[in-house]
């Protein structure tokens, strides 16, 4: 594996073409998936919307005294479905992107399969992820931001190595070792693109 990229620029670059060349597989799965995903919030929420309500600034507004306990329920399958999409959009980007890198292509229809049957696995992976990068920031700031880069490969360890739960942490952290700032440097910009987005929709709607 001598052209492996072993620094930061060559992981970055490598980690950009992967996407140049899969993205349009990527997407083709992931925009359905929001689309149907928002279709079903939408009609959730206009079917248990008591007679009367309005939409105030992106807000329902309900009449005075008017029952709410359907539509609380119809938020929370709204949430509860977001939830599930992003672990699942998380699961088929692993599994297109893992295929790429290994030389092969896989198709969405293959990567959707992939990363359902791997839902659970997925859903208590992430559940773990969280607890400990919450309990290493308990402690202090910095353990928590060192916990959270040391095991972010987690997820792919899941995919490549089948290891599941604490064993995929635990093996993210034995990959991590010694490379904690290799991967610092891989993540940030993802992590500055999120941001960057997140920031542009507060200015957005601020203004």
């Amino acid at each position: 594996m001598g052209d492996e990229p072993r620094s930061v620029g060559g992981v970055v670059r490598r980690g950009f073409g992967l996407w140049a060349e899969n993205a349009t597989t990527l997407w083709g799965v992931l925009v359905p998936l929001a689309l149907a995903s928002q279709l079903v919030c939408v009609v959730a929420i206009v079917a248990t919307a008591p007679r009367g309500s309005k939409v105030i600034d992106g807000t329902i507004e309900v009449p005075t005294g008017a029952a709410t306990g359907a539509i609380g329920a119809a938020h929370l399958l709204g949430f509860a479905l977001t939830a599930l999409l992003g672990v699942l959009a998380a699961g088929v980007a692993l599994g297109i992107f893992s295929e790429a890198a290994a030389g092969s292509r896989s198709s969405g229809r293959s990567a959707l399969s992939f990363a359902w049957s791997r839902i659970g696995a997925l859903m208590w992976l992430g559940l773990l992820y969280a607890a400990v990068v919450a309990g290493g920031s308990l402690l202090a700031v910095l353990p928590g931001i060192y916990i959270a880069i040391a095991c972010t490969a987690a997820y792919p360890v899941l995919f490549a190595e089948d290891k599941r739960g604490l064993g995929a942490l635990a093996r993210a952290r034995e990959l991590s070792k010694g490379r904690w700032w290799a991967t610092l440097g891989a993540m940030a910009p993802s992590w500055l693109l999120v941001g960057g987005r997140g920031a542009a929709g507060h200015v957005h709607a601020a203004g």
